[in-house]
């Protein structure tokens, strides 16, 4: 059996992370975009979100919320494989991209104002609300989208904060197993839902582990974030390969969890859904009064 790792082509497109400087985007902000380009899933979804998709001029091949985005705009493809001349023939004004060493390289060739917007933790999404906000002309929408990103994860530490934690372990790939390391949001975001992340104490968004390490770990839950499309058949694939390891607690316990991979993968606003959905498999009493705009999460039967 074999699952894709959700993150990999995001994490190829990222690359290695540089800072964007300090009041770039602020400047840039001053100034009446109408022809954009976003390089991030995360962003097309902000843009739509705040109500600028009309300024949009095309996004990047892969995303694919709202479902209106793919069948309205033109797709330019991604960071390893853009359409330069598409983009050219687009005659763009703006292009958003989270920051990478393949990114900055390429971008500022196409002849258009380049904003790189940090996506990385909680924190740094929060701004990037903010700065789309301003970049598309929805100052408003993007404050108030960032306080209450802000104020979804803060009701959800309180809500946790007196609970002992749950120990998790989130899987994104098998075979080699990988899952999500102890920096970034989706470490956060366990964190704030009442989980502690088994994984967390190597300080990466995502690595790959042995099974001695997991097995000696003892998570109580394991959350399978794999991309692959989720059927009944997968399920079943995912759960016979867990029984080989009936000592972990999650095993003997049937918890082996499942979540839709985009809640808790793309750093953009359903962020808060796939919180909402961490909180119900975590602490489904306490997480009762938790508002969510999503289905419940699929437990293990």
């Amino acid at each position: 059996m074999r699952f894709a790792p959700s993150f990999l082509a995001a994490s190829l497109i990222l690359c290695v992370v540089v800072a964007l400087s300090a009041g770039e985007a602020p400047d840039k902000a001053a100034r009446d975009y109408r022809r954009i380009i976003t390089f991030s899933p995360a962003m097309t979804e902000t843009v739509y979100r705040l109500g600028g998709e009309n300024r949009l001029a095309a996004i990047a091949s892969y995303s694919d919320y709202p479902p209106e985005a793919a069948a309205q705009k033109p797709t330019v493809g991604g960071i390893l494989d853009m359409d330069t001349e598409k983009i050219l023939s687009l005659r763009p004004d703006l292009i958003l991209s989270p920051p990478g060493a393949m990114a900055s390289e390429k971008l500022p060739r196409l002849g258009a104002d380049v904003v790189f917007l940090p996506d990385e933790t909680l924190s740094d999404i929060e701004k990037s609300f903010v700065e789309i906000g301003k970049l598309v002309g929805r100052t408003d929408e993007g404050e108030t989208l960032a306080r209450d990103f802000s104020s979804a994860v803060e009701a959800a530490r309180e809500r946790a904060k007196d609970e002992s934690p749950v120990s998790v372990l989130v899987v994104i790939g098998y075979e080699p197993l990988w899952v999500a390391g102890g920096f970034g949001f989706l470490n956060e975001l366990v964190s704030a839902a009442g989980g502690s992340n088994v994984a967390g104490k190597i300080g990466k968004d995502f690595y790959q582990v042995d099974f001695e390490t997991v097995l000696a770990s003892k998570p109580q839950v394991v959350i399978d974030l794999t991309l692959e499309k989720d059927t009944p058949e997968r399920r079943e694939s995912v759960r016979a390969f867990w029984s080989r390891y009936p000592t972990i607690p999650a095993v003997a316990d049937n918890r082996i969890e499942f979540v839709e991979s985009d809640f808790l993968t793309i750093p953009g606003p359903r962020l808060v859904d796939g919180l909402a959905a961490l909180e119900k498999i975590l602490r489904p009493k306490e997480s009762s009064d938790a508002a969510s705009t999503v289905e419940a999460p699929h437990e293990a039967k």
